[in-house]
């Protein structure tokens, strides 16, 4: 029994485990002992010099979890403040369900209003509000419509009036960005920062640890970090509690995204995809391809119904 429990504990030759779970993204990005990981990620995302945050960035202790809204521990979130001109509150955090839900953004925005720890009184405008952004990185995309990598959004009114650029939120989509790197899809995407970040973001998805060798030696950072970030990596593989951790959470979500691919199944059938998939000519796939297409589904649940890849998705878009 002592051999088996030993052996559940640990990976397969060559395997990582992915930063996207909670445990390992805060042990990568939220050590103060390599804090030059987080400061190289936070250059990215606001498109500036590392050298220009460089010993400005300061990891904040934790509070105790929270327990208002939502299933998910603050313990698990990565807290920053950085002293620039001003200072900058920064949470990150990793939100790795298969569909959008509001009681994501509910749950973060709470969490981000107590880390801002700042109340407005009356008579006071939101510039009193300090600097504070939230930055998610997500299994999805938060607007469907548009379905951009990365989004930015500001407080408003309900009229859409900005209140203040003090208070912002980022959401990027790291499974869309694994998509773009694994089939090599991105080239003239994005600027020079976002393509870097976006091969980051891909990273955290990986399960292969050549996979993970091969995304950092395409991303412009100092050689120092690309080797810390290896380093820390096998350090996590080889820790066997973490391990089990892992290996629970990984059971845990295979098990909800089976769910939701069941459910999202029965949303197809009712929409009449199943239907013309049953008859299995290349004509009907083409046809049902370009009607998830209409009705904005992504293209890796169209390739989930169809058994068609991203490319032969995309050239059937392109010619019609």
């Amino acid at each position: 029994m002592g051999k088996l429990l030993e052996k559940k504990s640990k990976l397969k030759e060559g395997e990582m485990i992915q930063l996207c779970f909670d445990e390992a993204f805060k042990i990568m990005f939220g050590n103060s002992e390599h804090i030059e990981i987080l400061t190289m990620l936070l250059s990215k995302i606001f498109k500036v010099d590392y050298e220009l945050l460089d010993g400005k960035v300061e990891i904040k202790p934790l509070k105790a979890p929270l327990k208002k809204i939502g299933e998910k521990k603050c313990e698990r979130d990565v807290v920053v403040s950085i002293k620039h001109d001003d200072i900058y509150n920064i949470i990150l955090e990793v939100n790795v369900k298969k569909r959008f839900y509001q009681t994501i953004i509910d749950r973060n925005l709470y969490y981000t209003f107590q880390t801002a720890g700042h109340t407005l009184i009356e008579k006071e405008t939101y510039d009193k509000i300090p600097y504070t952004f939230l930055i998610n990185f997500n299994t999805f995309f938060v607007n469907q419509a548009k379905r951009n990598v990365f989004e930015e959004f500001l407080i408003q009114d309900k009229y859409g009036m900005v209140l203040s650029d003090k208070y912002k939120i980022f959401n990027i989509n790291i499974e869309e960005c694994y998509n773009l790197w694994y089939h090599n899809n991105y080239q003239g995407m994005f600027e020079s920062y976002e393509e870097d970040l976006m091969l980051l973001c891909a990273s955290l998805m990986v399960k292969e640890e050549e996979d993970f060798r091969k995304i950092l030696k395409m991303i412009q950072m100092k050689p120092e970090i690309k080797e810390l970030m290896e380093g820390v990596t096998r350090q996590m593989s080889h820790d066997e509690e973490l391990v089990t951790e892992y290996k629970t959470w990984k059971n845990e979500n295979e098990r909800i995204n089976a769910s939701i691919i069941n459910e999202e199944r029965k949303e197809a059938h009712e929409e009449g995809y199943e239907e013309g998939l049953e008859k299995g000519s290349i004509s009907a796939k083409k046809q049902i391809v370009l009607e998830m297409y209409n009705d904005k589904v992504s293209s890796e649940l169209i390739s989930r119904y169809t058994g068609l890849n991203f490319e032969e998705i995309d050239e059937i878009i392109k010619n019609s």
